[in-house]
């Protein structure tokens, strides 16, 4: 799937490969049909809740990875949503109907 080949540069350390990722995956994701939205909405939450760093890993390093796949994630989210001319892209409506119930069912200790 194109999401799991592109989550590596989402939580890239340079900013503008996060940013240039999450440009072209919003343009994927306006393209889904109507009725897979629901999964890949899916996906994209599930991939903030990544396990956490495994052993050996410096904390740090872990939450600045953390940090970055975060705003990686925000950036898919804000593009996706993102219209011409400072207003919102067409598809907001379908996308917010799948994404703030999928947001609702997340438990509140994971939300930090």
């Amino acid at each position: 799937e194109t999401f799991a080949l592109l989550l590596p540069a989402l939580r890239h350390r340079q900013w503008f490969i996060r940013k240039f990722s999450a440009e072209v995956l919003s343009y994927l994701v306006r393209q889904l049909p109507t009725e897979s939205l629901p999964d890949h909405v899916e996906t994209i939450l599930a991939a903030a809740a990544l396990p956490d760093a495994a052993p050996g890993v410096r904390a740090s390093a872990h939450e600045k990875t953390r940090a970055e796949l975060t705003e990686g994630l925000g950036l898919l989210l804000f593009e996706t949503v993102r219209g011409v001319q400072h207003g919102f892209h067409s598809r907001l409506p379908i996308l917010i109907a799948e994404l703030l119930p999928a947001l609702d069912a997340i438990p509140a200790a994971c939300l930090g």
